[in-house]
């Protein structure tokens, strides 16, 4: 038997204990919304298509505004089966060439 000399019983006996991080990783996950691309009937061609509210960002201009552009041939509107109305992304650019006026395409 070993004999362990007590040291002061209020002391306590403090240990460091080291810690090596050795890899810190972090993910960040940003969705963004997929590129939808249609057959756009008066481009002739297929495009992609945003929201109105997307339409009427890159346009700057309100909604009332982008309705007659719509309505003037202007930007290509396609209606889906559910009622939605999609703009079409390369009529913003050009400017509505090949369109047909008052239309939305269904």
């Amino acid at each position: 038997m070993q004999i362990v000399p007590r040291l002061n019983q209020g002391a306590r006996m403090k240990r460091k204990v080291r810690v090596k991080i050795v890899e810190i990783t972090r993910e960040n996950a940003i969705t963004t919304p997929r590129a939808i691309a249609v057959y756009c009937s008066q481009c002739e061609d297929n495009a992609e298509i945003v929201t109105r509210t997307e339409a009427s960002a890159i346009l700057q201009t309100s909604d009332p505004d982008l309705e007659g552009l719509i309505f003037s041939g202007t930007v290509h509107a396609i209606k889906t089966v559910n009622g939605t109305v999609w703009i079409c992304k390369k009529s913003l650019f050009e400017g509505g060439e090949n369109t047909s006026r008052g239309e939305i395409e269904s």
